[in-house]
């Protein structure tokens, strides 16, 4: 008999910045939420590689609030 699996909670977090695609952290946080039965997606928005300053920053967290899909805007 299948024992019946709960469904695995998922997260999707982002870094919004310039410069930032060094960063170690969506590894980090993404094995840890492994580690912790999450499915868990840390996403890089980086102004730089957008070739945008920080003037389009208040239209990413609109975006971001919204839960607007941003395709273009988010990189695994």
């Amino acid at each position: 008999m299948q024992q019946h699996q709960p469904a695995k909670r998922s997260v999707l977090v982002g870094l919004v910045g310039a410069g930032i695609q060094a960063s170690r952290s969506p590894r980090l946080h993404e094995r840890e939420g492994a580690e912790q039965g999450l499915g868990y997606e840390y996403r890089l928005i980086d102004l730089d590689v957008l070739g945008v300053d920080g003037r389009a920053l208040p239209g990413i967290l609109a975006d971001a609030q919204r839960a607007k899909p941003l395709p273009r805007l988010l990189r695994a």
